[in-house]
C-alpha cells in the first residue's frame, strides 16, 4: 500500500477492546516469597475504543460505555462525526484523502463505503490477518501497556472512558 500511497495521505481506523482491570501479569518480591497484588473484583464488560489515526497524530478517539457493542451503527457514527470532517478528496496530493480498515465485518457495510467514498476519499482494507500493517495496533499496545502499568491510580482518580481518553491522547501514534 505504502507504494501507492504517501504516509501523509493515509488515515487508519481500528477498534480494540480493554478490559476494565488490566491487571500487571508479572511482579517483584524479595527471592524465597511470591509476588502477590490484591486485585479488584473483575467485571465482565470490556471498553470498546474506536480511533482514527494520521501519520502526525490521533485524530480521533471514542471510548464506548462499557459493556455497549462495536457494531455497524456506532461504526457509521463514528465516521460522520469523527472522522468525515478531517477527510479530503483524493487526488493523489492531499493529506488525510485514503482510509484504511482491516477486514472486520462492520468495515464493509455498504454505509460505511458510502460515507466514506461521499467525501471523494479512497478506501483500502489491509489483506486479511495483517495487523502488522496496521500502525495504529502498535499505539493500542502501548496505551494499553500505560494503562496496565497506572492501573490502581487511574481507577482511583478517573472514570473508566476518561482513563482510555486520557491515555490514547497522550502516547504515541
Amino acid at each position: 500500500m505504502m507504494q501507492y500511497h504517501q504516509p501523509e495521505e493515509l488515515i487508519f481506523i481500528d477498534e480494540t477492546g480493554i478490559e476494565r482491570c488490566l491487571a500487571r501479569k508479572y511482579g517483584y518480591s524479595q527471592k524465597v516469597e511470591r509476588a502477590e497484588v490484591k486485585r479488584t473484583k473483575k467485571s465482565n464488560k470490556r471498553t470498546n475504543v474506536v480511533s482514527a489515526i494520521a501519520c502526525d497524530a490521533y485524530l480521533s478517539v471514542e471510548v464506548l460505555e462499557p459493556g455497549q457493542k462495536f457494531d455497524r451503527e456506532v461504526f457509521s457514527n463514528f465516521l460522520r462525526n469523527k472522522v468525515v470532517p478531517f477527510l479530503n478528496p483524493y487526488n493523489g496530493r492531499n493529506s488525510r484523502s485514503v482510509v484504511v480498515l482491516d477486514n472486520h465485518a462492520v468495515h464493509h457495510v455498504v454505509e460505511v463505503q458510502e460515507i466514506i467514498h461521499g467525501t471523494g476519499a479512497l478506501l483500502r482494507f489491509l489483506p486479511p490477518y495483517s495487523p502488522d500493517l496496521n500502525p495504529i495496533e502498535g499505539s493500542y499496545n502501548q496505551a494499553k501497556h500505560f494503562i496496565r502499568e497506572n492501573d490502581t491510580a487511574f481507577r482511583c482518580c478517573f472514570s473508566s472512558p476518561s482513563i482510555h481518553i486520557v491515555c490514547f491522547r497522550t502516547n504515541n501514534c
